[in-house]
């Protein structure tokens, strides 16, 4: 990925990329999640989403954040 990358943008060291993908990785997988949790959202993450939205004022504090979104099933 990163060599696909560094080719569009030369600009960018794959020294560069690579801290980069270093970097993001606790933030896109906090607490030790499995990759292929990325991009899941559960009730807990949307109800933590919607008290920041609420806070920022951004949303209304009677949001229901449960018919935000639809589980999925497996």
């Amino acid at each position: 990925m990163n060599e696909h990358l560094h080719q569009k943008n030369p600009e960018m060291s794959l020294e560069a990329l690579a801290f980069g993908a270093r970097a993001l990785r606790p933030l896109c997988l906090p607490g030790g999640l499995a990759p292929e949790s990325v991009g899941r959202m559960t009730l807990s993450r949307w109800n933590e989403l919607a008290a920041q939205l609420v806070a920022l004022g951004m949303i209304e504090a009677d949001t229901d954040p449960a018919v935000a979104f639809r589980p999925l099933s497996r």
